[in-house]
């Protein structure tokens, strides 16, 4: 995962050097195995272990410096409210959607943009995603590329002039179906693989690649915009059966965030009008069912001293779990109910608190991060 600095200083006041964030991240377990100069800018190589997809963005490795060094993220950073009475469930624009595999496709939401001018994106977009190692190529291409790299939430632009008959159905592939992907592969599938499909076949591998035959060129003028949340074990088998890893299925496999849905979804409708033109054909989609629970711990803060050693008070406890995001509610002196935040996937025990906490616990050197 590259970072640069400057991207992350838009979420959190950082004023040190690259060198000091660096050992920061690395000290709390997210290793920064190098610092690059791009386009005259520190750019840090982050590696994210494969439990903690909600780093996998600019946005989330923010908000964890912001937990770790106990800096409040500026402003409405990481606020962006979802789409308001537009966002509900129908059709929009002349098209319906239809989620055929809900356990495999929890929620699927869609935006249709008319007018749209597809062409080169401003050079500070283009600027951007040159530092993380993305190559440009247009404006609609590029902006669902700059949401995935700032919020870790993958999107698909499809051109809907191409897609026939007006229908969005996502549904497991027949098989020996076939598909043309955007890197002009064919690729045979089977019945465990999940796509997008319009009335005559496949037009996505879900969460792994775009079809060609929808591809987004300099003659769109109509887009759907997809924004979903696709299980990981899907896109995981499907990705390593046909042998391919993007930026997307990466992301998918370590699980996105569902509940980020409406605000990626919404920051990308807004980029794509101030870069391409065009607007909302109508309502937004967004096709709920299965989503996962809310996931509630019942917790005992004396477990820290037990497992960590040492003593650990509650006071300081409280504030290292409320310093990540993690809602807390007594019961008694001694028992605790933990709600953790949909970004936290990988939180589903106690012993997963004691872990996520013990980097704000554990005594360190004091380093100035924040202005």
């Amino acid at each position: 995962m590259k970072a640069p600095i400057t991207w992350l200083k838009e979420f959190v006041p950082l004023r040190a050097s690259a060198e000091e964030v660096a050992r920061k991240l690395t000290f709390a377990g997210l290793e920064v195995e190098g610092i690059e100069d791009v386009s005259g800018e520190k750019v840090l190589e982050v590696n994210v272990t494969a439990n903690r997809g909600d780093c996998l963005g600019i946005r989330g490795l923010a908000r964890e410096i912001s937990a770790i060094c106990g800096i409040k993220l500026k402003g409405a950073a990481l606020k962006n409210p979802p789409f308001g009475p537009p966002f509900f469930k129908g059709g929009v624009g002349g098209f319906s959607v239809t989620v055929l595999k809900p356990a495999a496709c929890p929620r699927y939401s869609l935006a249709v943009i008319d007018g749209v001018k597809v062409g080169p994106s401003p050079d500070w977009l283009v600027k951007r995603l040159t530092q993380v190692g993305i190559r440009s190529v247009n404006n609609v291409v590029d902006v669902t590329n700059y949401v995935l790299m700032e919020m870790g939430q993958p999107l698909h632009a499809f051109d809907a002039s191409r897609i026939r008959g007006g229908k969005i159905v996502v549904r497991a592939a027949r098989d020996k179906e076939k598909i043309l992907t955007l890197d002009a592969k064919e690729y045979e599938l089977d019945a465990g693989d999940l796509v997008i499909a319009d009335q005559e076949g496949p037009i996505a591998l879900a969460g792994v690649m775009g079809g060609k035959e929808s591809e987004v060129d300099g003659a769109t003028t109509r887009i759907a915009l997809e924004c979903a949340f696709f299980t990981p074990s899907g896109v995981r088998r499907t990705a390593r059966r046909l042998g391919i890893q993007t930026e997307s299925s990466y992301r998918f496999e370590r699980r996105v965030d569902p509940a980020g849905i409406p605000a990626a979804l919404q920051r990308a409708v807004a980029l794509i009008l101030e870069t391409a033109g065009g607007a909302l054909a109508g309502p937004v989609i967004d096709l709920k069912k299965g989503m996962p629970s809310a996931t509630r711990i019942s917790f005992r803060p004396s477990e820290v001293s037990e497992v960590l050693g040492g003593r650990w008070g509650d006071g300081e406890i409280q504030k290292a779990l409320a310093r990540l995001s993690f809602g807390i509610k007594k019961k008694k002196k001694d028992l605790w109910t933990v709600s953790v935040p949909s970004f936290r996937g990988d939180i589903e025990r106690t012993v997963d608190l004691i872990v996520a906490a013990v980097v704000l616990l554990r005594p360190v050197r004091p380093i100035l991060l924040w202005a």
